[in-house]
């Protein structure tokens, strides 16, 4: 009797040690992966701007519209982030920059964990190379949320 008690104390602990385990360790493991996820995204991006947005904007001197560049991004199957939801091309041309941005961990665009990835950024982008020839080089910076 005295055994059937100690092992049924033991399976108590043992499966509270499991769920207590379970609990300490989904956290970590998201956080784990939506990191790899916001560098792979980042790396799409990049990707997507310097094979899409920038050899067009070579090609015919200027930026594409959104909806040319939402079709030449989707079209080569770089239009989803690591969550599977769509990459957003914004031409902010009036402010003198476009840009791509991925709704980040949440899903939702315009928040703070938004990825963005712009123009100014990009070390060879024709954006960079048209304000140096204006005289108001400015070096690139990573996109900020608004």
């Amino acid at each position: 009797m005295a055994q059937q008690k100690t092992l049924t104390i033991i399976g108590i602990i043992g499966v509270a040690a499991v769920i207590i385990g379970a609990i300490l360790y989904l956290p970590i493991k998201n956080g784990i992966v939506n990191r790899y996820k916001i560098k792979i995204t980042e790396e799409e991006m990049r990707k997507a701007f310097q094979e899409n947005i920038l050899s067009y904007a070579e090609k015919l001197h200027a930026f594409p519209d959104e909806k040319t560049a939402n079709i030449e991004i989707r079209a080569n199957k770089l239009g989803f982030d690591a969550w599977g939801n769509p990459i957003k091309y914004t031409d902010n041309k009036k402010k003198g920059y476009v840009e791509l941005r991925s709704a980040g961990v949440d899903g939702e665009l315009n928040t703070d964990d938004d990825i963005v990835v712009t123009s100014e950024e990009m070390p060879a982008s024709f954006g960079a190379r048209q304000k140096t020839d204006q005289g108001k080089g400015e070096k690139g910076k990573r996109g900020k949320n608004k």
